[in-house]
């Protein structure tokens, strides 16, 4: 019983439990918060972001289109581009076309919950195999 008076709060007793816990979420690390380690705590690229921006200049597929796409069997393939997989071409079943995932894709965030690791996940359950494009560079030895 004093261990737990002594870890709890002082205006604990005079807020509601949801109040008391809002306002431990905004009084830095906590038991509510600290698992979070700034991974989607805060609107900086957290739960809110939208993943990548429509690429310029290039014809390209918005994510939400790719993921009907995936689930209809439209794509035979997907191959993403290193170093970290943000850029991502889908290869289409019906016309063998090579065309980027834009407008939503996950990006690589190491403050958020994005990663272009989500994706590879969808396409491991869904049965569309994926690969790095890895180019081997000459020896320069």
């Amino acid at each position: 019983q004093v261990l737990a008076g002594a870890a709890a709060p002082a205006f604990a007793d005079e807020l509601s439990t949801p109040e008391a816990n809002q306002q431990l979420l905004k009084t830095g690390v906590n038991p509510f918060n600290s698992a979070c380690m700034g991974f989607g705590c805060s609107d900086a690229k957290g739960l809110s972001y939208g993943g990548a921006e429509a690429p310029e200049g290039i014809e390209s597929l918005p994510y939400s289109s790719f993921l009907k796409m995936v689930e209809s069997k439209e794509v035979a393939s997907v191959e993403f581009i290193p170093p970290s997989g943000d850029v991502a071409y889908a290869i289409l079943k019906e016309d063998n076309k090579r065309i980027r995932i834009g407008e939503g894709m996950p990006e690589e965030k190491g403050n958020g919950w994005s990663s272009p690791m989500y994706v590879m996940r969808i396409l491991d359950n869904k049965g569309v195999p994926y690969k790095f494009a890895f180019k081997k560079l000459p020896y320069r030895g």
